[in-house]
């Protein structure tokens, strides 16, 4: 697993939260439900959305910066699909799973396939 950077969520990245959230995300069952999503036409996001807010949903209220973490999760997704062969297609995708998520970002499959990690 390769180390998640994004200038915007520098800060965000090296807190407790968010080690946890790009470790959580990286787990193989659920980079399989991002992939089987994005392959749906779902939001990717949409695929764990209940197991974050689960999971993460109070703790990332807690620290006041919730819209923040939101935000970095799209950013981790974006990291985690791309190499792998997705490409983003448009966000505002309205999810239907769980209500910590309202909206995420639409991938397809590109036709040549990424490198698998």
């Amino acid at each position: 697993m390769i180390d998640f950077y994004d200038p915007r969520f520098f800060k965000l990245a090296k807190s407790d939260e968010g080690k946890e959230l790009w470790e959580f995300l990286n787990r193989t069952e659920v980079i399989e439900s991002l992939k089987k999503a994005s392959r749906r036409e779902w939001a990717a996001v949409d695929a764990v959305n209940e197991e974050i807010e689960q999971t993460f949903g109070e703790r990332l209220i807690a620290t006041g910066k919730v819209l923040q973490y939101k935000r970095m999760i799209g950013a981790m997704i974006y990291n985690i699909l791309l190499p792998r062969g997705f490409e983003f297609v448009r966000y505002g995708v309205h999810c239907v799973r769980g209500t910590f998520m309202i909206t995420g970002s639409l991938y397809k499959e590109q036709e040549t396939g990424g490198v698998e990690q």
